[in-house]
């Protein structure tokens, strides 16, 4: 009698390992999100403005909890002048979500935002491929930027002392767990995922530029019949001073899609369906 409670008590705690290790898997299964710098825009010689934007890229539910985000600069950026960093709007959504503060650190030419978790029920669902606006924010300079400056920003994905790490807050669902999702490559930790994607869209940006490039759509076919993507359009890129084009290759998206590259200019885009496109 004794030998086969014995037994059963081990197959029990076997057959339970199993369950917490499918459910540990099963938590992370199909869950991603992406967050994406972009639309820089120069509204003044001293001024510019930016989107950090968080998508939903996975099958799970995710609830928002709260972010921060952190993104470097090139050093120079100031000139002369000294930099702030400010919240200007978020989407309206995010109204349960505990308020944005900005900061900076000009030793490291690092600019960050963040806020804290919102209180239990005031969790913000982020609807499957739907782009959500966490801030836009505003920089700064007592003076103007310098000319033809590229800022050369990129998101601080991995931990790093004395910066601000980009970090979503949710609940996923299922199972319904809270986690901290970072970036790929950081150190796996008790309540966190590393499925975090970071990206910076802010293609051509040029502080106080001296020319202008322009893309300009040079010739083009229509689809073959109805419901074909047989559909082409040549595009050729010019420019004068710091945003002439540097080479015959690089990278185009198509309505905000994944990077395609091109190796000539002009280049042809392909396989189009008849309709509107933003390249």
């Amino acid at each position: 009698m004794s030998t086969t409670l014995q037994h059963n008590v081990k197959f029990f705690i076997s057959f339970f390992s199993i369950l917490l290790l499918s459910f540990a898997g099963y938590s992370q299964a199909g869950t991603a999100l992406s967050i994406t710098m972009q639309n820089a825009v120069q509204t003044a010689p001293n001024i510019f403005e930016y989107d950090i934007m968080l998508t939903n890229t996975g099958t799970t539910t995710i609830a928002l909890r709260g972010y921060s985000c952190g993104i470097n600069h090139a050093a120079g950026m100031n000139g002369t002048g000294t930099l702030t960093h400010t919240f200007v709007s978020r989407d309206p959504m995010l109204s349960t979500i505990p308020g944005v503060s900005a900061g900076y650190t000009a030793s490291s030419n690092h600019i960050r935002l963040t806020t804290t978790n919102a209180v239990a029920g005031n969790e913000v669902t982020l609807t499957a491929g739907i782009p959500v606006r966490l801030a836009t924010m505003r920089i700064t300079n007592t003076v103007n930027f310098p000319a033809d400056f590229n800022p050369a920003f990129a998101l601080q994905m991995l931990t790093a002392a004395g910066k601000t790490q980009c970090i979503i807050g949710v609940i996923v669902t299922p199972p319904g767990t809270n986690y901290s999702v970072n970036g790929f490559g950081n150190t796996p930790g008790t309540g966190t995922l590393q499925l975090l994607t970071g990206v910076v869209n802010t293609p051509c940006f040029f502080l106080n530029p001296s020319g202008t490039m322009s893309a300009n759509t040079t010739a083009t076919t229509s689809a073959i019949c109805y419901g074909q993507s047989s559909g082409t359009a040549q595009i050729t890129l010019s420019g004068t001073g710091s945003a002439a084009p540097t080479g015959t290759s690089g990278t185009y998206k198509i309505n905000g899609g994944s990077n395609i590259a091109y190796s000539s200019n002009p280049f042809t885009v392909s396989n189009l369906a008849a309709g509107t496109y933003t390249i």
